[in-house]
């Protein structure tokens, strides 16, 4: 989930700081994993959808776009204008992209744009 946190051990924030302070991303291959992260507040819509239910069920919220975590880095790096480093690992990576079908068919969720919202990340992060 894409949101604004209070510390750096998410995902977004670490790698946002990493590219900030210099610091080396490793990479399990050249474009790392592919995720489809969600927006916080998309998230919550679907919470709140959910208590509609009539049954109990087990549905994966995520996003509708899938990304590289490179793209997610690069599209930091661009906000921040700082190159990243980079350090590629030639291991075999497990993508974690959800199947949404179910949320899509349940939820009725909003998708915002993806991009947009990392870039509107950066800036809420940097003041």
């Amino acid at each position: 989930i894409l949101g604004n946190y209070k510390n750096n051990v998410r995902l977004f924030p670490r790698l946002l700081n990493k590219i900030v302070n210099k610091e080396n991303i490793i990479l399990d291959s050249n474009d790392g994993i592919l995720i489809n992260p969600i927006p916080v507040n998309n998230a919550a819509d679907c919470i709140i959808n959910s208590i509609s239910l009539n049954e109990s069920n087990t549905i994966n919220v995520a996003g509708k776009e899938i990304i590289s975590l490179r793209k997610i880095i690069e599209i930091f790096s661009k906000e921040v204008s700082i190159k990243p480093k980079i350090v590629v690992n030639k291991i075999n990576n497990k993508n974690l992209v959800a199947d949404i079908s179910k949320m899509e068919n349940l939820l009725y969720p909003k998708f915002s744009n993806f991009n947009k919202c990392l870039t509107n990340f950066v800036k809420n992060n940097l003041k």
